[in-house]
């Protein structure tokens, strides 16, 4: 886990990473750093096994399709969920989420579809 943006892959923090997993929200900043991580990576030395792409609540099925055609393993995207927000709001971990919480169901067939890539 690090914080938004790149500054952390700039500063080589590590250098082989297993799974990346890029958070997207729908602008053309974020768009950008889908080529902005494979170039800063290449440049700088840093090996990954995997780049995984994941929408924000936000996304929309036309920006869902263009991320399916970057070339880049898209998971899908994280449901809006508004009890997050407010455990968010309170302080409180969203690992307290009830498993049928949209944010849960969607980040858990997510993770499925990385074992699925990894095992098939």
């Amino acid at each position: 886990d690090s914080p938004a943006g790149l500054e952390h892959l700039n500063r080589k923090i590590v250098s082989d990473i297993d799974d990346l997993f890029v958070i997207l929200d729908p602008s053309s900043k974020s768009l950008k750093h889908i080529a902005r991580i494979k170039d800063i990576t290449h440049q700088i030395g840093i090996r990954y096994g995997h780049l995984y792409l994941v929408g924000n609540y936000n996304f929309d099925r036309d920006t869902e399709e263009y991320l399916k055609s970057t070339g880049e393993a898209y998971l899908g995207k994280i449901e809006y969920d508004a009890d997050a927000q407010e455990y968010n709001l309170a302080g409180k971990s969203l690992l307290e989420l009830p498993e049928n919480s949209p944010a849960f169901s969607s980040i858990r067939g997510i993770l499925s579809r990385v074992d699925g890539m990894v095992e098939g």
